[in-house]
């Protein structure tokens, strides 16, 4: 609704009335392969264990699901519209991180990752999209640490 609009959208809505075409992306989900060129171990004076991290790349391929806002664009009726307001595409992914473990169970993982693929809008124009997604996550591993 109303509530997911930006001050600026609402102001290109209202005043200038120029209506954007808004996708929404519903779900995502993709294959990568790593590659961690630059990985180590770090001991803090006074800690007992060693603080170990790597820094990666990943590439991939996936699929991503996106519903148009017909009510917002005001074409809920279109019959073109409505012929693509769910879409799935095929997407293609890259980006980069930062893992490390700093405890025998604790770890934490910091990412970037861009999102690209081509929606259709109205059944008549095609748009390339790219999203930028930036994730901060926290792993407990259960059992014993091998070094």
């Amino acid at each position: 609704g109303e509530g997911d609009l930006k001050p600026i959208t609402k102001q290109i809505i209202e005043a200038n009335q120029v209506t954007p075409e808004v996708s929404r992306l519903t779900w995502y989900s993709t294959a990568n392969l790593t590659f961690s060129p630059i990985y180590g171990k770090v001991t803090v004076p006074g800690g007992s264990d060693p603080i170990i991290f790597d820094i990666y790349g990943t590439a991939g391929v996936g699929a991503a699901g996106t519903i148009d806002d017909l009510e917002l664009i005001q074409k809920e009726t279109d019959p073109l519209a409505l012929a693509t307001e769910k879409q799935v595409h095929g997407t293609i992914s890259f980006g980069g991180g930062l893992r490390g473990v700093f405890a025998e169970n604790l770890g934490i993982r910091f990412e970037t990752r861009s999102i690209s693929y081509i929606g259709v809008l109205e059944s008549t124009r095609l748009e390339l999209k790219n999203n930028v997604l930036i994730s901060l996550g926290a792993t407990v591993f259960f059992g014993r640490r091998v070094d």
